[in-house]
């Protein structure tokens, strides 16, 4: 290990190595002063551990070190007084060699003149093994290796190579010996799983004679990864005796290279663990003393390190967490020696008494003047401001509480540090001047974004236009106009940091614009504010979070809601088109915190519990860090508008998905709907819960759903509660869900007001008696499924018969044959049931039938939650990944793709694509034991052995829209009204209900007979409401998904769906054998929202598939599926449609 300080002050590196006495010295542990004060010093202090208690040591010049091969060493004591910095931390160019993967690659150390070592690394497998073979080769013998690994950590005993002994608790020896080649050679086998970073070493040889490289020789193995970044920061955090910011800090320096190779995990760790320490979760003072203009070097270095990244890091990500971490840093530099000296000059010059000096008694200023000279940090300022205060009030409560309120400071945190401050002031009122001109020395080194001093600190980098705006807005802070001043100050301001010059000084004060524009947003009344107010602020806050946010998504909301805000305001229709952007906006905004929120809460726990954090701390981190986001005020901004807009447009704070006329159950409140997946309940239940997902399936006994989320009308999850006759139902107002909850555990009945209004009122428990056997059993009809004995492996669309496909394939030879040839049918072959049956008995597969055996006997055998959970999980890996294909079955199924014009000739002869394509195949089978598909049939009566899993498998339509037709209304039950949903891409975004609303409007059949009456679609649609048809939502899904050119998909087919009572949809897997591809949608060039001609084109398509679709199934309401693509229409799969 070692240590690199780039151009720094001298007493940087006489404090590095000071005060460290009983710190263990690692074998390699150095430090290097490196720069144009190298020269101070002519030498570099090198270590490495000889033996337990003792240490090497070697002064070599730093221009000749190159030539210093096995120079004598000099023993010294091992308690010799060594920084924690050399020890804790990783030479910067070793870290930044240690990025690289280093298989198949050769090392030369010359270790003495014309002898060196070579280590070659080679990853290899064997019988089923694959690991790294690293061989040392030596040209002479007599030569022993001393080593460990990583950082001087003990390899596991598993793979010491022969003859190899313990020699410390942190080393091993190895002896060279002679190979059948004749070198002397030393062979590693190590096992890929417990590969380490890199091996370290040194070479002794028979004569006692130590050659370490001027420190350790190192090979590295791997790449430098998180868990190498957590090691290296616990291992500081936790050992070390001597420790503070000033090594934090040093140690953050050297590794944030690594942080930004490892990518958003290692910056958003760095940020973790510097959050902690400004949160002072971690120690700022462990028996460690340094200088003021020590510590004010080591926090300019690490502040401009984290500006440059900030400006110039390799992702957004990185950008973002660089920015982050930079706010909870002071800006360091500064006339840090006047720290140290100044309070020095204040006590002499105004008779305290200071050391063996007279003069006036105080503790106070003594032990505080005894801090600063040894350990001073951003501490000081409040210290100082709270000081101040006192000397104003002579009041020493308000001492402590100013201290508490500008710095989170308590009176036990100053009483208990390694230099204590427990003695009261003196009143002396004349040192207010003095002192107020100490705070501003201190404030010049231990600020971060404080908004006064940046301005003063960085104006030398402006100019006179942005000077002026920043000292306009100095001068009137109150002002209601001062959050657009911000806005325009950030956005002149952007040009410099982003442009040629990347400034500590500019960066933060950026910041600290930003910080005090949330805090002016903060305290606005926004319920007080006007529609057009709110939407001129919304617009304001995002236009200010897209300066620094570094998302091009946010920049897309931004440019819609302008677009949106430029129209005519207030009509039913405007307000539709803000409802979709508002919601574009709130998912926007939604991902983006949680992206957040993920990646940082997970490292937070794991350095949180290493450091002994409070689990308070540790719990709340990553919401704290979220809410703490500027970003964080459009939530109450859009949740007070958006409920102006459902007014506006004559929407309730309610959308009643699956209606039913009433509901009567015992109130359960949940996070999620699938926490309940599979369970039975014996009487009827309301579940009221924020989130649907969109793929559940409603248990048995629940008789409604109250959700928070929103929830697509042709969502798996609606079509399955319609069909289980259980009322869902959305909420958008936050208040009026929440006061909901207040019947947990109550007894309540449920209906829908004329206005489509949800009311919920308690009722007595008997009035539910008379519905509990209805609401609690199955109607499943488990004949409908009926047995199969296979024929044939492959069949083609003029073979699907019904009893040999499912529903899906049956439904596509109809219609292939009844509809007219204007309308695309992807071409289609499929697996018939039984065959994957078939190829599991097939002897080719005997070693994972087996296996799958034993597994469903213990499935059947179990009730505990867990192992049926395990068990459904090791099936459907045997089936996803063991499952061999038989040739006939290959030759088949390619054969018979090719004849319609699935697949190109020879595509499945390449071996890759064929892999592909089995693959889906065998993800398609496995969904049979999903846990919710498993869990569904058992509550519904439906044992495994009489479902069969067939495979439908249709070529991809590149498509541009995907919709969803009900050819009756699934909620008025109106068989003259058409209820329609679109969503750019595929439709897997609509029937999975991804976040968001898709474009979605009703009809009537009486105006879409004959080609003339369709016509006034084209015209009309650009009104939201018209003669027998409405546009119900504009889209505002986050995501579009969009298949890869030629690709095909598999889709699950089975005998399970779609049956009497129990619909199935969406329960087993459709795969594409290429991955989608998942689109952010920009709606501001959106043609669907935009270009009404092109809109009233699509829907009159769209309406026609309908209308045909239906009349081929003799006039039965259908639930058809479909794509438009370049002014075509194509059907995916159409099926009855569930009119319970």
């Amino acid at each position: 290990m070692a240590l690199a300080l780039f151009d720094a002050p001298s007493s940087v590196f006489s404090r590095a190595v000071a005060n460290r006495a009983g710190n263990p010295v690692a074998a390699g542990d150095s430090l290097r002063i490196h720069g144009k004060n190298a020269r101070n010093f002519g030498a570099a202090i090198v270590l490495s551990r000889e033996r337990p208690g003792r240490c090497v040591c070697s002064a070599v010049d730093d221009e000749c070190s190159s030539q210093a091969y096995g120079s004598t060493m000099t023993s010294i004591d091992a308690q010799a007084q060594v920084s924690a910095c050399a020890s804790a931390t990783s030479h910067r160019c070793s870290i930044l060699q240690d990025l690289e993967s280093h298989v198949d690659e050769t090392f030369t150390f010359v270790f003495k003149p014309e002898s060196a070592v070579t280590v070659t690394v080679s990853l290899k497998d064997a019988l089923n093994e694959t690991f790294y073979e690293v061989l040392l080769s030596a040209p002479l013998g007599g030569l022993t290796l001393h080593w460990a690994v990583n950082n001087w950590s003990l390899p596991s005993a598993s793979w010491w190579p022969s003859g190899t002994v313990q020699v410390t608790d942190r080393a091993i020896e190895t002896p060279f010996t002679r190979s059948e080649s004749g070198s002397w050679e030393i062979s590693m086998k190590i096992p890929e799983l417990e590969v380490p970073r890199c091996l370290v070493f040194v070479l002794k040889d028979t004569d006692g004679a130590w050659y370490n490289n001027n420190g350790c020789f190192q090979v590295p193995l791997k790449c430098f990864e998180l868990n190498d970044l957590m090691e290296q920061v616990i291992l500081s955090e936790t050992t070390f005796d001597n420790w503070s910011l000033f090594n934090r800090f040093i140690l953050a320096s050297e590794l944030v290279d690594a942080a930004e190779e490892i990518g958003a995990n290692g910056m958003a760790f760095m940020y973790t663990w510097l959050r902690f320490s400004a949160l002072k979760q971690l120690t700022w003072y462990r028996k460690c003393n340094y200088q003021s203009k020590d510590i004010a070097y080591v926090q300019e270095r690490l502040a401009s390190l984290m500006a440059e990244k900030a400006a110039r890091g390799k992702d957004p990500t990185i950008k973002k967490f660089a920015r982050l971490i930079l706010s909870t840093l002071p800006r360091g530099g500064g006339d840090a020696d006047q720290i140290r000296m100044g309070i020095l000059n204040i006590m002499r010059e105004n008779g305290i008494r200071e050391g063996h000096r007279p003069g006036i008694e105080d503790h106070f200023l003594e032990q505080w003047h005894q801090k600063l000279h040894t350990n001073t940090s951003s501490e000081d300022i409040h210290i100082c401001e709270a000081y101040l205060h006192f000397l104003r009030t002579n009041n020493m409560d308000n001492f402590y509480q100013t201290l508490w309120n500008n710095g989170r400071i308590s009176k036990e945190w100053i009483e208990t540090m390694d230099h204590p401050i427990t003695g009261h002031p003196v009143h002396l009122p004349h040192l207010i001047p003095a002192f107020q001109h100490f705070l501003w020395i201190l404030k010049t080194v231990h600020s971060g974004a404080d908004l006064d001093v940046m301005a003063e600190m960085s104006k030398g980098y402006l100019d006179d236009e942005i000077k002026s705006i920043i000292y306009n807005i100095l001068g009137n802070r109150d002002a209601w106009w001062i959050p657009g001043e911000l806005v325009k100050a950030r956005k002149k301001l952007e040009k410099v940091w982003r442009g040629g010059l990347v400034q500590r000084d500019v960066m933060l004060l950026d910041i600290a614009l930003n910080n005090f524009f949330g805090l002016s947003i903060g305290r606005i009344d926004k319920s007080a504010l006007s529609g057009d107010d709110l939407c001129e602020l919304l617009s304001l806050v995002l236009e200010n979070c897209c300066i620094d946010a570094e998302s091009e998504e946010l920049n897309m909301c931004l440019k819609y809601w302008n677009k949106v805000k430029a129209e005519p305001r207030w009509t039913s229709t405007w307000a539709l088109l803000a409802m979709s952007a508002a919601d574009r906006i709130a998912l926007s905004v939604e991902d983006y915190m949680d992206h957040i929120y993920k990646i940082v809460q997970p490292n937070a726990e794991i350095l949180g519990k290493a450091c002994g954090i409070a689990e308070s701390y540790i719990k709340n981190f990553g919401e704290e860090v979220v809410r703490g986001q500027v970003l964080f005020n459009i939530s109450g901004l859009l949740q007070r508008l958006q409920s102006i807009l459902r007014g506006t447009a004559g929407l309730s704070t309610w959308q009643v998905v699956s209606h039913q006329p009433s509901a009567v159950g015992k109130v359960v409140v949940l996070p999620t709907l699938s926490s309940i997946q599979g369970l039975t309940y014996s009487e009827p239940h309301v579940v009221l819960t924020e989130k649907v997902d969109g793929m559940e399936d409603i248990p048995v006994g629940v008789t409604a759903v109250l959700c928070a989320s929103t929830v697509d009308m042709l969502s798996h999850v609606a079509i399955r509660a319609r069909d289980s006759q259980v009322l869902l139902s959305s909420c958008f107002s936050s208040e009026e869900f929440g006061s909901l909850k207040s019947f947990s555990g109550q007894h309540v009945l449920v209906n829908i007001g004329a206005s489509g209004q949800v009311l919920v009122s308690e009722c007595d428990e008997c009035a539910e008696h008379d519905l509990k056997a209805e609401n609690c059993t199955t109607h499943v009809k488990t004949s409908s499924i009926r047995n199969y004995q296979l024929e044939k492996l492959v069949l083609s669309e003029d073979e699907f018969e019904e009893g040999k496909v499912g529903a899906k394939s049956i439904k596509i030879s109809m219609m292939r044959k009844a509809l007219d040839k204007s309308v695309l049918l992807p071409p289609s072959i499929a697996l018939p049931l039984g065959v994957f049956e078939s190829v599991m008995n097939d002897p080719i597969n005997s070693g994972v039938n087996s296996p799958f055996g034993f597994s469903l006997q213990r499935l059947k055998a179990t009730s505990d939650s867990e192992r049926i959970s395990t068990e459904l999980a090791r099936i459907r890996g045997l089936v996803r990944t063991k499952l061999t294909v038989p040739k006939d079955l290959k030759r088949q199924v390619t054969s018979v793709a090719e004849a319609c014009g699935l697949i190109p000739t020879g595509a499945w002869e390449n071996e890759d694509n064929w892999e592909k394509a089995w693959q889906a195949i065998c993800q398609v089978w496995s969904s049979k034991w999903t846990d919710r598909a498993w869990l569904s049939r058992r509550a519904h009566g439906i044992p495994d052995e009489a479902l069969f899993m067939g495979c439908l498998i249709q070529k991809v339509i590149a498509t541009d829209y995907a919709f969803v037709i009900h050819t009756m209304h699934p909620i008025a039950k109106d068989p003259e009204l058409m209820f329609c949903e679109i969503v750019p891409g595929l439709g897997e975004v609509l029937v999975g209900n991804h976040k968001g609303s898709a474009f979605s409007f009703t009809v009537a059949k009486s105006n879409l007979e004959g080609a003339d009456q369709l016509a006034w679609l084209i015209t009309c649609l650009n009104l939201s409401t018209f003669v027998e048809a409405r546009i119900l939502s504009l889209p505002s899904k986050r995501v579009g998904l969009f298949a890869a050119e030629g690709t095909v998909i598999a889709r699950s087919d089975s005998n399970g769906e779609d049956l009497e009572g129990f619909s199935g949809a969406g329960l087993y897997d459709s795969v594409t054998v290429d991955v989608s591809k998942e689109v952010v949608l920009d709606y501001s060039e959106e043609r669907l929202i935009w270009d009404h001609a092109f809109r009233g084109q699509l829907l009159k398509a769209v309406c026609q598939v309908g209308i045909n679709v239906e009349a081929a199934f003799n006039g039965q309401p259908q639930d058809i599926e479909g794509v438009y693509s370049s002014g075509n229409v194509a059907i995916v799969q159409s099926r009855p449609q569930i009119l319970n």
